[in-house]
């Protein structure tokens, strides 16, 4: 089970990048490039090399958190934007464990959580975009707006994957991410504290005050990138490619999800990939304005629509139901 976390099923990798993946070079690799089952393979037989590079990374990642008084007694209180809790349970259980029990970390999440209520109960949880009591559909919605909400939260260096002895952290680095910054993502977020700082002023050219914000509002404004984004969001965002290999390298993913190469007729099961693959690896809503615009693909996006009703556009754009 710990292996599968390591390489995606998709993958393909070789012995240099698993290396840098797992902290360590790996042994008893074949040459150039090779597929997941293999690697998982060669994360075996490497096994007590990793352990060992595990241990040392432990050890720079308690240095970090010590220098930002992590350990010091009392409770500590840690905003996470991801959409799963898993992550910073793992943060409490090791500071709870390295600080004698004098360390508690609680998270502070702001949606997009998926599994961490029921998983992880003992997390404080003040999530406002969804739980696992809402509608299937609007879920399902959410789910599909995922990669959108990562990419705009995307930090500039990218994501921490290491840290120096000195517990100083270290970047991806990755190019996508850095050019996603550099044209879009940036201009959003400076947009973005701007807007902020005028509400929380009262001086929003819309008239919009902080009494305004609650969770409905929220969720609102999620959903309407979620599920009928204007013509304007979608041609500013398609070219955006968020990286989603968990070792963060690699080309990325296009926000925008290509056409499939057959555009005359797809199967019930051929269907059923493309909506995964927009769910789980694309901005769904994003994709299939995109593909409507063509009128040869016009069939397709009827068809998706027809079989998953939360993929229903049920916003109205300029007045008009779209």
């Amino acid at each position: 089970d710990n292996v599968h976390r390591f390489v995606g099923d998709d993958e393909t990798l070789d012995a240099e990048r698993l290396g840098r993946r797992v902290g360590c070079e790996v042994t008893n690799a074949p040459a150039g490039d090779f597929g997941a089952g293999v690697a998982r393979e060669v994360l075996i037989a490497n096994a007590d090399r990793i352990v060992e590079a595990s241990r040392a990374l432990r050890a720079r990642f308690v240095t970090h958190l010590r220098s930002r008084g992590m350990f010091e007694p009392g409770r500590h209180l840690v905003v996470d934007l991801g959409w799963t809790a898993s992550t910073v349970a793992d943060l409490a259980d090791l500071v709870a464990e390295e600080s004698g029990g004098a360390s508690t970390v609680e998270g502070l999440f702001t949606g997009l959580y998926w599994d961490a209520t029921p998983n992880r109960p003992r997390l404080g949880m003040r999530g406002v975009a969804m739980d696992e009591f809402a509608p299937l559909d609007d879920n399902l919605r959410l789910l599909g707006v995922v990669k959108f909400m990562e990419a705009l939260v995307t930090a500039p260096h990218g994501s921490v994957v290491d840290f120096t002895d000195d517990g100083e952290p270290i970047g991806a680095e990755t190019g996508p991410e850095r050019r996603a910054w550099d044209t879009v993502v940036g201009r959003v977020a400076t947009a973005a504290l701007e807007s902020a700082r005028a509400i929380l002023e009262g001086t929003h050219p819309a008239g919009v005050t902080v009494s305004d914000l609650d969770g409905n509002t929220v969720w609102a404004a999620i959903m309407q990138a979620g599920h009928t984004p204007r013509p304007d969001e979608v041609a500013l965002l398609a070219s955006i490619h968020h990286v989603t290999d968990i070792d963060h390298e690699g080309d990325g993913r296009p926000m925008i999800a290509s056409i499939p190469a057959r555009r005359t007729h797809l199967t019930d099961t051929e269907l059923s990939r493309i909506h995964d693959s927009l769910i789980r690896r694309h901005w769904m809503r994003g994709s299939l304005a995109s593909w409507r615009e063509r009128p040869d693909c016009r069939w397709m996006v009827d068809e998706i629509e027809r079989i998953w009703p939360h993929t229903h556009p049920v916003w109205v754009h300029n007045g008009v139901p779209r």
